[in-house]
């Protein structure tokens, strides 16, 4: 998921993202696109491993109807491969699929399952506390996701891969972006060094301008 995150009641809407704000104040669909900012983040990150986030093996994915796992194996393969070439720094690789895996075909979740396993990767279950996680981990790579810009908020800095090239002019343009090849990735990952990442996520921070989760605004706020 990759488009706008907005609720939206008559001629007024509010948005998660300044980003997206401006955007639909440009389509003119509502009279008042409104925006609850948050103060930029302290960036944080662990100092090894890759937190490894992806969406991709879901039934409302045209490309996963269309391709079935061929693009989640393939974030999973350049992970993998990145990450033997980065060495022991980027071990170990912990990886979360959305939870609707547990939905789909079982002969769909063993393949996934175990190309996970045979690619050493480590499978977290649903509950996971990402965000805890991605703190602790030296990298967090993901599919695109607006779990991406919840994560940035939260001080750490997401590299997303984008085989379906659905990121276009949304949100997610403004993080750090790799091809999903190994070598490419591997080379981006290792120019992301702690003073870079958080220069990177500072900036990504101030053109995005992530804001309040809705949960937290009252509805008078509308």
């Amino acid at each position: 998921a990759t488009g706008p995150n907005l609720v939206g009641f008559s001629d007024k809407a509010l948005f998660r993202s300044r980003h997206d704000a401006r955007a639909y104040e440009q389509l003119a669909c509502y009279g008042h696109c409104c925006v609850k900012p948050v103060s930029a983040p302290v960036p944080i990150s662990g100092h090894s491993g890759i937190l490894l986030l992806t969406n991709l093996a879901h039934p409302m994915n045209p490309g996963y109807c269309i391709n079935g796992l061929r693009d989640e194996l393939a974030i999973l393969d350049a992970t993998a491969a990145a990450a033997k070439m980065l060495g022991p720094v980027a071990q170990p690789v912990l990886w979360k699929p959305h939870p609707v895996l547990a939905q789909l075909p079982l002969e769909t979740q063993q393949e996934l399952r175990a190309a996970a396993q045979e690619k050493g990767l480590t499978m977290l279950p649903p509950e996971t506390d990402i965000v805890k996680l991605a703190r602790q981990n030296r990298w967090v790579v993901c599919s695109p996701s607006t779990v991406a810009l919840d994560l940035l908020q939260e001080g750490s800095l997401p590299l997303v891969l984008d085989p379906q090239a659905t990121v276009l002019d949304t949100a997610l343009k403004h993080l750090p972006y790799a091809d999903v090849d190994p070598e490419a990735l591997s080379a981006t990952m290792a120019a992301l060094d702690p003073a870079t990442a958080a220069e990177k996520l500072l900036i990504a921070h101030a053109a995005i301008g992530p804001a309040h989760p809705f949960a937290k605004l009252k509805q008078k706020n509308l």
